[in-house]
């Protein structure tokens, strides 16, 4: 078995067993550790989906990456009231004694939807389509091995992926940096899911080719500011809704710790080698296919390839 089909035999086991962990504890109990554990299996499974589109036939691939995508969504509803409710419920006792209460009863109802939405999330998970999805996916790597025969071509592949996801995940950073106003909430939150690819991207191919990815400690650490950023956007949002003026403190508090974690991200992405002083530019965004994954010439880095003449002509003009 290949390298890259034995790291897909991995995700899948890995994959199959946070199923089980996430189900054992019975109808609603689901552990949180376990339901997390299973997202990011989901997501890494897929990571490498995406990884191999160019050798796996769409036949194969594609209703599996929209069963992982599926699974994901429905966890990750029921995951992200459980983060907003662990935030939220320290800061009650703060709180003046004629908000608590009333703050305390709006975390009970978001206590409330999370339980519903877990439950209908561990249903899902014990539907048909979960229990074809985790039995049939034995057949990746050996579909894997079949289409990549003796290899050549697997490092201009993994490159060429690292490469497109680096190239992306970077202009999306770019853009949140240079747009701190009112939209910065979803364009941080578009470049925080950029830097989860790219970094998936590179242990991906630090576990097909046995090497230790540059930056990978460090977009660890940019995913989880921009995840706090997130997270504070989300609860903000949330407190809106309510229209609740007394709620005022709880607001202030969660924009403060927003400007924190964005300052954190800030300062991960001024390290990073893109950002660097005398970093080449990206290459601009032209509407040119782009190249077969097999003609990408292998470099030690991931590349960044800069737009032809004509191609920067054609994005300024369209810009202005």
């Amino acid at each position: 078995m290949t390298a890259a089909a034995a790291d897909l035999s991995r995700l899948v086991r890995n994959l199959r067993r946070n199923a089980e962990r996430a189900t054992k504890h019975g109808s609603g109990t689901a552990d949180p550790e376990a339901v997390h554990d299973l997202r990011v299996a989901t997501r890494r499974l897929g990571s490498a989906l995406r990884l191999w589109r160019p050798v796996l036939e769409k036949e194969t691939r594609a209703p599996v990456e929209r069963s992982l995508r599926r699974l994901r969504r429905r966890f990750g509803e029921a995951r992200d009231l459980e983060v907003q409710i662990e935030i939220l419920t320290p800061k009650l006792p703060v709180l003046p004694p004629e908000v608590r209460a009333t703050a305390a009863a709006w975390v009970g109802r978001l206590a409330a939807s999370y339980r519903e939405r877990l439950e209908r999330a561990l249903q899902a998970l014990d539907s048909e389509e979960t229990r074809w999805l985790l039995a049939d996916l034995g057949q990746l790597p050996r579909h894997l091995v079949a289409r990549l025969g003796t290899g050549r071509g697997l490092r201009s592949i993994v490159q060429h992926r690292i490469a497109r996801d680096h190239e992306r995940a970077v202009e999306a950073l770019r853009i949140a940096i240079a747009r701190p106003g009112a939209e910065n909430a979803k364009l941080a939150h578009a470049a925080r899911i950029r830097v989860k690819k790219w970094r998936y991207s590179l242990e991906r191919a630090g576990a097909i080719f046995g090497t230790k990815p540059r930056d990978l400690e460090a977009l660890r650490d940019l995913q989880e500011a921009l995840g706090e950023t997130h997270d504070r956007d989300v609860l903000l949002a949330l407190l809106a809704g309510e229209d609740r003026s007394d709620f005022a403190p709880l607001g202030l508090e969660f924009a403060r710790e927003r400007v924190f974690a964005m300052a954190r991200a800030a300062g991960v992405i001024r390290a990073l080698r893109p950002f660097r002083p005398g970093s080449p530019p990206l290459r601009e965004a032209s509407g040119r296919r782009r190249s077969s994954p097999r003609s990408v010439t292998i470099r030690t880095g991931p590349p960044i390839r800069r737009a032809s003449a004509s191609a920067r002509r054609r994005a300024a003009h369209s810009s202005s």
